[in-house]
């Protein structure tokens, strides 16, 4: 703003209800066209519908219907819209209620902004008016006004500061909402906004999450508990992962922004709910999941070259198969266990044997099956899978139906 006039004279500054002339800098004026306003970058977004309070004059000779036809103003905007009473009420005239107002054309909006409503008939002696109202949501969440309360309206309309800035979030829970944003979508200045948040986050109505979205503690809690679950579901499906990025994790997870259960994720990982490895995050493993954990790892041990399977430490164990599945996978991402086909051997025992192979190699060049089973002591039943394992890492490779010692 390169200068400000009112009624011809220059001036350091405007406030409102003052009429006042802007020289605006890098503003084409054939860009600007009636109803565009002067905002602070990132606080006021164009709408195409809006919440409000609309009354109908008592002069009018009919009811608003569901779907009414009208033209609205606001500031210096015209626009054609259409009004939906919420549960289908008709607006008589001389009364009021809460509606759905949506525009032909997007309006800069925000709560509190006050608004004419015109018919397209002229009344007798008095002109096009036909009622007016309160703008009470420029940001209203996905919902059919025939069939939904108003009771968030009612709050928003009479409620008290605290009151109405915790049911803009809750209102806005679908997407997520800044302070900034609160305090366009209740017309409230930003720092009685902060200062009510502030105190609802210190009661735990409310948390803010890093990056400054505000979203009410209950759908956190929901989100967070979605959150574990499909952790854990993803862990159940490949146990053998070393993690699961944020994105696998969030994106099966319905009915919430993705900025909240992105939040809900790093507050798992705070609380030791979930922990995060190189590869992304994983179930924690809870107390009781420590002692099966040590059973099953004695289990694998104690068979030494001849690996059991998961069924066979289930039975052994007594721990479902699917936990023993889990849990065999967290061994295998620990380095304390190694997984071929569905055998686990132990890393000491599979090191013990990688030793064995290489002093074998000191005097032979070649390896056969049979040569292997002998030179462990074990049968072709464990031989094969226990060679494809130190091919996996790389102390031999297979050349025909014999191997040779992997050279770097």
């Amino acid at each position: 703003v390169r200068a400000i006039q009112s009624h011809g004279e220059d001036l350091e500054e405007a406030r409102a209800g003052m009429r006042a002339a802007l020289n605006l800098s890098g503003v084409d004026r054939d860009f600007l066209e009636r109803g565009s306003v002067v905002v602070r970058e990132g606080e006021v977004s164009l709408t195409s519908w809006a919440d409000a309070f609309v009354r109908n004059l008592p002069v009018n000779v009919a009811p608003f219907r569901y779907g009414e036809r009208l033209t609205l103003h606001c500031g210096t905007a015209r626009v054609e819209c259409r009004v939906y009473p919420y549960e289908k009420r008709e607006i008589p005239p001389g009364e009021g209620g809460y509606a759905r107002v949506r525009f032909d054309e997007p309006l800069p909006l925000i709560g509190g902004l006050r608004f004419i409503l015109r018919g397209y008939r002229r009344l007798e002696n008095f002109g096009y008016t036909v009622g007016g109202g309160v703008v009470l949501n420029p940001r209203p969440p996905a919902r059919n006004p025939a069939r939904s309360s108003p009771a968030p309206l009612e709050i928003l309309m009479g409620g008290n500061e605290r009151e109405r800035v915790e049911t803009a979030v809750r209102e806005s829970a679908e997407k997520g909402i800044t302070v900034v944003e609160i305090a366009c979508l209740t017309g409230l200045g930003r720092k009685r906004v902060e200062e009510a948040v502030r105190g609802l986050v210190e009661e735990g109505v409310l948390v803010i999450s890093p990056d400054g979205q505000v979203f009410p503690a209950g759908e956190v809690e929901a989100g967070k508990k979605l959150v574990l679950e499909r952790v854990q579901e993803l862990n159940r499906r490949e146990p053998s992962r070393d993690g699961f990025s944020p994105g696998e994790v969030v994106g099966g997870v319905r009915g919430f922004p993705r900025s909240l259960l992105e939040f809900a994720l790093r507050e798992l990982a705070r609380e030791g709910k979930v922990q995060k490895g190189a590869a992304g995050y994983l179930p924690a493993v809870r107390k009781e999941e420590k002692t099966s954990l040590e059973m099953i790892a004695r289990c694998v041990e104690s068979r030494g070259v001849e690996g059991p399977t998961p069924a066979e430490i289930s039975r052994e164990t007594g721990i479902p198969e699917r936990d023993v599945r889990n849990l065999l996978g967290r061994l295998v991402r620990e380095g304390r266990a190694h997984r071929v086909r569905d055998f686990y051997f132990s890393a000491e025992v599979v090191e013990s044997v990688a030793e064995k192979v290489r002093s074998h190699f000191r005097e032979k060049e070649e390896l056969t099956v049979s040569e292997f089973r002998q030179l462990i002591g074990t049968s072709r039943k464990y031989a094969v899978p226990l060679a494809e394992l130190l091919d996996q890492l790389r102390v031999t490779v297979r050349k025909g139906d014999v191997r040779v010692l992997w050279k770097r």
